[in-house]
């Protein structure tokens, strides 16, 4: 499936929880790239960081500002 989804929430743990959820379906390409813009990079670290704490590793994903 291509496109963009939207989650929104005004708790950063709970975007987080269904952000890991979706990224540990694998995407139809094995090359393809997930995108995760964010605004600052503290947010950056903080995402990337909790993202390895639920799937394990983090790989595969971009997130730009």
């Amino acid at each position: 499936m291509s496109g963009m989804n939207l989650y929104t929430s005004n708790r950063l743990e709970i975007l987080t929880e269904k952000l890991a959820e979706v990224l540990s379906k694998p995407l139809l390409f094995p090359l393809q790239q997930e995108i995760v813009p964010v605004q600052r990079k503290g947010i950056e670290r903080w995402v990337s960081m909790e993202l390895a704490g639920h799937n394990g590793v983090r790989a595969e994903s971009w997130v730009p500002l």
